[in-house]
């Protein structure tokens, strides 16, 4: 994945221009700079907006009454309250509900990050497919705020710093694309397309280590990372309009995740950069299998965990209703990122628009 000689001298001066660019004419020259090139052009018209995500992170206000600071799914050195074995010296990784809930702290208070992700405000009863839970305000005032997993690991002192995640993708562990497609006007426009890919070039990073915006990127022929959704721009924010499932490349383990029924909400910066939420479900067998994982692999304690993570996973668990049992299956969640303005390009013959049998299923 490394870039070679030419195409890194290519995107350090694609960089150098659009940097000395944005910083005489702010985001419309950005606009501009990342506008494809004639043959690239899309269908739906307008200009195209195109960010490399330079951090991410999951979602929490971490607005706790107690943090919690051995038990993770990364740490190898909890020890969660409980017995590491059963009554009759049964695994509890296999048996988690041999023994009652320790009842670990979760975070309870009013205010969390992340998006509406049911159109629901809580005030009733839950909608179809839905599971009672917390509904949250945003920071900013929004009611009805899913994210029952940030309500899970804003407890955990582990999830209070994401360096370690952030530090393999600035040193080409992978990389993720952004594009805004269509777009007319950058402080209100009714129609645009969202388009999120995983990229085949290491991020270009300064002599401080951080991400180069401006820098040209180019677009992984893998199918598996790309989503897309129609949106609009509303005062100068990207709100996605369909949900679909998104899937985020990564080499670590703990920080692939599969989101599903995933929406955005981009804030676009004067100077080109973006922030914003990806919003979503994720699966809670796929994450009690990670933590089992972990815990198998790490120290007796942390088997002394699985039942807590067991309890609070189903007791949380707020997306996806099966019919047949009535239980949840899925955890709402919400992701936080930054971005450089980046000039995203896209392998020669690759159909731009996704089809349905591209998506993540």
């Amino acid at each position: 994945m490394r870039l070679n000689l030419d195409r890194r001298r290519a995107a350090l001066l694609g960089a150098s221009l659009v940097v000395a660019t944005v910083a005489g004419l702010g985001a419309q020259a950005v606009l501009a700079a990342s506008s494809p090139t004639p043959d690239e052009v899309p269908a739906e018209g307008g200009r195209t907006l195109g960010f490399a995500v330079s951090w991410w992170d999951e979602a929490t206000s971490h607005d706790c009454p107690e943090l919690i600071r051995g038990p993770t799914m990364r740490s190898a050195r909890p020890p969660f309250p409980g017995p590491v074995t059963g009554p009759k010296g049964e695994d509890l990784c296999d048996h988690p509900t041999l023994v009652p809930d320790p009842k670990i702290p979760t975070m309870d208070k009013a205010v969390n990050v992340g998006l509406n992700l049911d159109g629901d405000d809580g005030s009733g009863k839950p909608p179809p497919g839905a599971c009672a839970h917390q509904n949250y305000v945003s920071p900013a005032g929004e009611t009805g705020i899913d994210n029952q997993w940030g309500r899970i690991f804003g407890c955990w002192s582990s999830y209070t710093n994401n360096e370690l995640y952030n530090s393999l993708m600035r040193g080409g562990a992978w990389s993720l694309l952004i594009e805004v497609v269509g777009v007319d006007d950058l402080r209100t426009d009714p129609e645009v397309i969202v388009r999120v890919q995983s990229g085949a070039d290491e991020l270009i990073l300064d002599t401080g280590g951080m991400p180069v915006a401006g820098a040209s990127m180019q677009v992984s022929n893998d199918p598996k990372y790309r989503w897309e959704s129609p949106g609009r721009i509303v005062d100068g924010v990207v709100i996605t309009t369909r949900n679909a499932d998104m899937r985020v490349p990564s080499s670590h383990l703990d920080k692939n995740p599969f989101i599903r029924d995933a929406r955005m909400r981009i804030e676009l910066a004067p100077d080109g950069s973006a922030k914003g939420l990806v919003g979503g479900y994720q699966d809670v067998s796929e994450q009690w299998r990670k933590y089992v994982g972990y815990a198998r692999n790490g120290t007796s304690h942390n088997k002394a965990g699985c039942p807590a993570v067991h309890y609070v996973l189903t007791k949380n668990a707020d997306g996806h209703r099966d019919p047949k049992t009535g239980r949840c299956t899925t955890i709402s969640s919400a992701y936080e990122f930054k971005a450089v303005a980046a000039h995203i390009t896209h392998p020669k013959g690759m159909q731009r628009a996704l089809s349905g049998a591209e998506r993540v299923q």
